[in-house]
């Protein structure tokens, strides 16, 4: 009798242990499916260089926003749900062009940064 107890004893808290590690498993995809995003935006500026420094300062233009749905390049990837970043916001370097002459500004600000050349 006293085996039959014991085995009714071990079965309970054999399927109790069962039960918490379900439930458990159940909160952790929950959890990984609420921060897994699909999709990641790709924000970032485009400007003209006014001065043709290759930087930006405080002459530059920037370019109006856009909204693009072209991909340029794509890769399909794995993340695991330990690793990479909680955001679907990514930030790109700015992005400039630049302009045929510069600006009559530039000189000053140039040499405000220390940049114009001694004979100016």
């Amino acid at each position: 009798m006293a085996k039959l107890q014991l085995l009714h004893v071990f079965v309970t808290l054999s399927l109790t242990l069962t039960d918490i590690a379900l439930a458990h498993d159940s909160v952790t995809n929950i959890i990984g499916e609420a921060r897994r995003t699909k999709d990641f935006v790709l924000e970032g500026r485009v400007y003209c260089d006014t001065c043709r420094t290759g930087f930006e300062t405080d002459l530059t233009a920037y370019m109006p926003a856009r909204s693009t749905t072209a991909p340029k390049s794509s890769l399909v990837g794995t993340v695991s749900q330990d690793g990479g970043l909680l955001s679907n916001v990514r930030q790109a370097n700015a992005l400039g062009y630049l302009i045929d002459e510069p600006s009559p500004e530039c000189g000053e600000l140039l040499q405000k940064y220390a940049f114009a050349n001694d004979d100016d």
